[in-house]
């Protein structure tokens, strides 16, 4: 290997360190990943335009920062299709092959001002997770040009933690057979709602939803027609949700439902919902429309300052629901009501 020069390796260095601090599974997610990088990358190269290639799925994201002001944000310049031969063309580089003349639809995507882009693999798991691309052939440099391929293989595996983290968030946030949140994920969450709300004044609604005659369901349609709709349901609650409203799968048959920032009448009115969209819904092709649900409703801070006592409170008025013949919600107090113990 070339020795680099005192000035560049010292550069080296601390863009390996501020890179190896990408992969600590921001919640950004890739593009979190490439800000960092292309920051850290341009402290080597500076003044050159740089971008990165990201391998995900079937499609290969490029991203970048437009200028080189140390505090402007990276973004998403695009994506292609990942087409056997662009992949090939990506993996000849980790192949120290020359990977032939860049793509055209590759080159439009990266946008750079060369006519000879320097190019090194982003290495992962002993695989290839995309490139990063210099504006300027930089083979007069021996040095910067090790360089630009050490710290590929850095943001490669960078990237690859981060992703490696983001899946085991998901799995101990996840439950498996729904693709819900799981129980632990929602007491969590009710729990951090708490003490927002006790800073700021505000309410959030918590909502216990049963699911009406699954036995029956399983019965007709055996326990993977069960599970299926079960699947159904999640995705009905989450479609009639907003972005901070989080669906858990709290037991067999039931759900629980966080709606931060929600009174009363807010909660009866999402429950009003999705009770009508469940009843109107054709579970796995059955015309007969055999599955509804009951909902209870329990509001913070009026009936309870702990998760128990909400959830208690919200389960007493489920069960309120199922006695009082099912697919309803059960009792909501009016200003008239007298408080209950």
């Amino acid at each position: 290997m070339t020795l680099l020069s005192t000035d560049t390796w010292t550069r080296v260095q601390r863009a390996a360190v501020a890179i190896a601090a990408s992969s600590q599974g921001e919640a950004g997610g890739d593009l979190a990943v490439a800000q960092r990088v292309l920051r850290a990358m341009g402290g080597v190269y500076p003044k050159r335009r740089i971008r990165l290639v990201f391998l995900g799925g079937d499609l290969l994201v490029c991203f970048g920062i437009e200028g080189f002001g140390e505090h402007e944000a990276a973004q998403s310049l695009g994506c292609l299709p990942r087409s056997p031969f662009l992949q090939q063309w990506v993996h000849q580089l980790a192949d120290n092959r020359q990977p032939g003349p860049l793509p055209v639809e590759l080159r439009e995507l990266l946008d750079l001002n060369s006519t000879q882009p320097q190019f090194a693999p982003l290495l992962a798991g002993g695989g290839v997770a995309g490139l990063v691309a210099l504006d300027t052939a930089i083979a007069a440099d021996a040095g910067r040009s090790e360089a630009l391929h050490l710290l590929g293989a850095l943001a490669g595996a960078a990237l690859e933690n981060a992703r490696l983290m983001r899946r085991l968030h998901h799995e101990a946030t996840t439950d498996a057979l729904t693709g819900a949140f799981n129980y632990r994920y929602l007491m969590r969450r009710i729990d951090e709602e708490i003490e927002r709300t006790r800073r700021h004044r505000s309410a959030f609604a918590v909502l216990m939803v049963d699911v009406d005659n699954l036995k029956e369901y399983n019965d007709q349609f055996g326990h993977l027609g069960g599970s299926a709709a079960l699947r159904e349901l999640a995705q009905l609650l989450t479609e009639q949700s907003r972005a901070i409203d989080v669906i858990a799968k709290y037991g067999g048959d039931e759900f629980g439902v966080l709606l931060p920032e929600t009174t009363w009448p807010g909660a009866e009115t999402y429950a009003r919902r999705v009770l009508e969209t469940v009843a109107a819904h054709e579970f796995e092709g059955d015309p007969r429309r055999r599955l509804t649900i009951s909902v209870g409703i329990a509001v913070h801070p009026e009936e309870g300052s702990t998760s128990k006592e909400i959830l208690q409170k919200a389960d007493e008025r489920l069960f309120d629901a199922k006695s009082g013949g099912r697919n309803r919600i059960g009792r909501i107090p009016r200003p008239t009501d007298p408080p209950t113990e």
